[in-house]
Formats: C-alpha cells, structure tokens, sequence
C-alpha cells in the first residue's frame, strides 16, 4: 500500500513539474519570439538597403550579431548601444567580412562601416519598415 500511495505521490510532482517547466519554456519561447522578431525586423532593415545589395548582393552570407543593447535576449556577442551585424561569406579554408552595418535604434539610422576611411556612414533605408520595428522592438 505504501508503494501505491509513493508512486502516485511521485507521479503528481512529476506532473506538477512538468507543469512549471512547461510555462518557464513558454514564457521563454514568447520573450525569445519577440527577440527573433525585432531582429529580423532589423535584418529586414539592412538587406534591403541598395547599399547591402551592393555589397552583398546575391552572395551566400553568414550573419553575425557582434553588439546588441540586450546581448543575453539577443544572442549577440558583446553589449552595445547600437545593433552592429557583420556579414561574411563562408568559403572553404575561411570566411571573409563582406560588409558590416550598424542600425542604431534611437535615432532610427542605418549605418556601414566603411573600412578606408575608418568610419560609420550613414546609409538610406526603407523608412516603411519603421512601424513594424516599433511593434516588434518595444
């Protein structure tokens, strides 16, 4: 009888459990949701830019967030003030930095790096896309 009363008694904090972890995971999942939102907004920002399309244009790239204001949230490799984004091309025996953007998320500007003359140039962009950032991004 006590191995009945124990067994049952397990199986309900393994349900419980499972119970919370389910809604830690989605909570997660919706915070992590909104994060890949606002980032592909932002994404969406750069690669349709004319500048990017000169750059990379049809090229196969690899994306890398290097800053973000919310690093953790974001999965970026460093903190920053701004959104900086390298993209790469991923060759055989290297990868190789095709251009670097900067989107900068208070004054709502679009920057590449231009690498001669050391510096963010500020580049247009598709002011449309703005609504949609600003539902994504809050």
């Amino acid at each position: 009888m006590k191995l009945i009363v124990f067994c049952a008694l397990a199986c309900v904090i393994a349900a419980c459990s499972s119970g919370e972890n389910s809604n830690k995971a989605a909570s997660e999942a919706s915070t992590e949701k909104k994060s890949h939102t606002c980032l592909s907004v932002i994404e969406t920002i750069i690669t349709t830019s004319e500048r990017f399309k000169e750059e990379v244009g049809e090229m196969d790239y690899v994306m890398l967030l290097e800053r973000s204001p919310y690093p953790i949230r974001d999965n970026a490799m460093d903190e920053g003030e701004f959104y900086e984004f390298s993209f790469a091309e991923d060759l055989e025996d290297h990868i190789s930095t095709i251009a670097r953007f900067l989107f900068d998320p208070e004054q709502k500007t679009l920057f590449i790096y231009d690498p001669i003359e050391d510096e963010q140039v500020e580049i247009p962009y598709d002011k449309q896309l703005m609504a949609t950032l600003r539902s994504s991004c809050v």
